[in-house]
């Protein structure tokens, strides 16, 4: 069976396999050659991790996307809407970074937005296509971005406490480093929904 980016079609015996047929189809994404490379500019390799990740996304059953990971864990519905409210909450960041001085942006009660929003009682495939849809339009966001805004270091931000992998303080710090910050901890997150999914840039 050939399996290609956007292709969201589910052979009849999908559901009744179940996480067999997940399992068999993560484990050919897996193995198929990787074609995102570092040099990329940020947006494109955001585009391709999203293009890559959505169809073994897309095979997972409704039943399976609601279960907790882990005792006392999100479920993978839960776990898609945080990266969702991830989106939305750097969307302003990236924007706004291109408009001020400095990289300094407030937190969100990740949590709370979690629960608040639902995302629990939502259907699993409408919440994967408004993810992949943000994404793709962040992506272009990104990419329109001058590399003067990308690359200028700053000495005033807030990295040390919103970023997955932390700048200290004292140190500078990019929007470069910041996007790149944030496709990894989307990678960190897609690896819990998805096991056998091999991050491209998470640990940078």
């Amino acid at each position: 069976m050939g399996w290609k980016n956007g292709d969201h079609t589910r052979p009849p015996q999908a559901e009744s396999d179940g996480r067999g047929f997940y399992q068999s189809l993560i484990t050919k994404i897996a193995r198929e050659p990787k074609t995102i490379h570092m040099e990329m500019p940020p947006g494109s390799i955001l585009r391709a991790i999203i293009d890559e990740v959505k169809p073994g996304l897309a095979a997972l059953t409704e039943t399976h996307a609601a279960e907790p990971i882990a005792p006392g864990k999100w479920s993978r519905k839960q776990i898609l809407g945080h990266l969702i409210d991830s989106a939305a909450n750097n969307h302003q960041r990236f924007v706004r970074a291109q408009q001020q001085d400095n990289l300094i942006f407030s937190g969100y009660e990740q949590e709370k937005w979690v629960i608040q929003q639902g995302y629990k009682q939502d259907d699993w495939q409408e919440l994967l296509d408004f993810w992949y849809a943000y994404n793709r339009h962040l992506s272009k966001v990104i990419n329109l971005i001058p590399l003067s805004f990308l690359k200028k270091e700053h000495q005033e931000h807030s990295l040390d406490r919103i970023a997955s992998n932390k700048v200290p303080s004292d140190q500078t710090a990019s929007l470069d480093y910041f996007i790149r910050d944030y496709i990894g901890h989307m990678e960190h997150h897609l690896r819990q929904i998805l096991p056998e999914y091999e991050p491209r840039i998470m640990g940078m």
